[in-house]
């Protein structure tokens, strides 16, 4: 039975996530029910699998690779899109997660050591309330209209793709590298004020480049409409 809620709770996290992304590059969230559920569910299954292998310390970015490949699948977007997308969805993610349970922490709540149960009530409650914390960042990112606009405009003029397929990708192989190692210091030491400092600093690098990125490109994508 555990296993079952195990999954459960892990399909609305992953959807949590999912609906993160999407909110803060402005699809039509309405417009993908389906593929969410698609995407929660089987992100949901590999992570059952990694957790009965010895690759604890590297699952999040492995199951971060298997997003990428399929939002690259079922939302049909470019392998750079999909990359740049997930990349900073998932780093905007775990800041909101390292937030959470510093809170936690600090008032003795609960401990970094909690986040290692698999099968656990302690495990489930905070899954489900980080879930919901990220369900509401994203209904008010959605409702202020809020998130980076200029994809819209990238999306939708597919002559410059490749003309910025080299900035993309510079900023995604960034991110996550970045990423990666924000992730290996929580998991590896079990440091959760670190990791946070350092994927805040991995955020704040990230909405820099796309501010500047969005900046210089603004007028040149506003006149191919």
């Amino acid at each position: 039975m555990n296993y079952l809620f195990s999954f459960i709770f892990s399909s609305i996290e992953f959807s949590s996530l999912i609906i993160l992304t999407m909110a803060t590059f402005r699809f039509n969230i309405l417009n993908y029910k389906r593929e969410v559920i698609i995407l929660s569910l089987i992100l949901s299954f590999c992570s059952s699998v990694l957790d009965s292998l010895p690759l604890q310390t590297i699952a999040p970015i492995i199951q971060l690779f298997i997003l990428i490949v399929l939002f690259k699948v079922l939302i049909k977007e470019s392998i750079i899109f999909s990359i740049l997308v997930n990349a900073l969805g998932f780093i905007f993610f775990n800041v909101i997660e390292a937030l959470y349970f510093a809170i936690l922490q600090y008032y003795a709540i609960a401990d970094i050591s909690d986040l290692g149960g698999t099968h656990n009530t302690t495990t489930f409650t905070l899954q489900l309330t980080a879930s919901l914390i990220v369900f509401i960042v994203s209904a008010i990112i959605r409702n202020l209209n809020s998130g980076f606009g200029f994809m819209d405009k990238f999306r939708s003029t597919k002559s410059k793709i490749k003309t910025t397929n080299k900035i993309l990708a510079i900023i995604s192989f960034i991110s996550i590298l970045l990423l990666s190692v924000s992730l290996y210091m929580l998991l590896s030491n079990k440091n959760l004020y670190s990791f946070m400092a350092f994927l805040i600093f991995v955020l704040i690098f990230n909405i820099i480049l796309f501010y500047f990125y969005n900046k210089r490109d603004k007028e040149q994508f506003g006149n191919a409409n």
